[in-house]
């Protein structure tokens, strides 16, 4: 799936976008400025998490067994807002 990296910059985008803040803000009932970035994305995929990425440069780890899903851990210290610091994230 060559728009996995373009996947993950959506939902981060979205996640950080000032009107979805704002609903979340409004929901919980606080100010935006406490509604905190997201600190992982959850991936669950109905196939084989390998069937989805490029294979150059990855490698297998022998009897590890079948993975259709995983949690990427975001660096609290990129700005999510930023799509400099976001494509970073995302390539990470």
């Amino acid at each position: 799936m060559p728009d996995l990296a373009v996947l993950f910059d959506g939902l981060l985008k979205t996640a950080v976008d000032p009107k979805v803040v704002a609903e979340i803000a409004r929901i919980a009932d606080i100010d935006t400025a406490l509604v905190a970035q997201p600190r992982e994305l959850r991936l669950v995929a109905d196939r084989q998490i390998k069937e989805l990425l490029p294979s150059q440069g990855l490698r297998g780890i022998p009897d590890a067994g079948a993975s259709a899903g995983g949690v990427f851990r975001a660096n609290p210290a990129l700005n999510l807002r930023s799509s400099t610091d976001r494509q970073e994230q995302v390539d990470d």
